[in-house]
């Protein structure tokens, strides 16, 4: 056999070697990516904003901001959100102030 055709040899068989650990490599990349992107698919849910309304016509919802020098007592929700690289954001701490400037209080729920 000669030098020549025996280095063919090695090289085509290194060459092949590359080329089908480079297709083995792409196809279990891509499985894990589709893998991850339908779980991702089935696991969304929408977020589905809810509509105020009332049953009663008297109750109208306030548009205006709150005027503290009307001593009228109002809540606000206190939401702590957890910020993560990649993620939207998640509630952590949620709190209900109630706020009676009246009598000079504060509850929180």
């Amino acid at each position: 056999m000669k030098p020549r055709t025996k280095l063919k040899k090695i090289l085509l068989g290194v060459g092949a070697f590359f080329i089908l650990a480079y297709l083995i490599a792409g196809g279990f990349i891509w499985y894990k990516y589709h893998s991850v992107k339908q779980t991702a698919t089935t696991m969304f849910e929408p977020i589905i904003r809810p509509v105020y309304a009332s049953t009663y016509p008297e109750v109208k919802l306030k548009s205006a901001p709150v005027k503290l020098s009307d001593k009228e007592p109002f809540t606000v929700p206190l939401v702590g959100i957890d910020h993560r690289a990649n993620d939207h954001g998640r509630s952590d701490t949620m709190i209900v102030l109630s706020v009676n400037p009246a009598k000079k209080t504060i509850l929180m729920f």
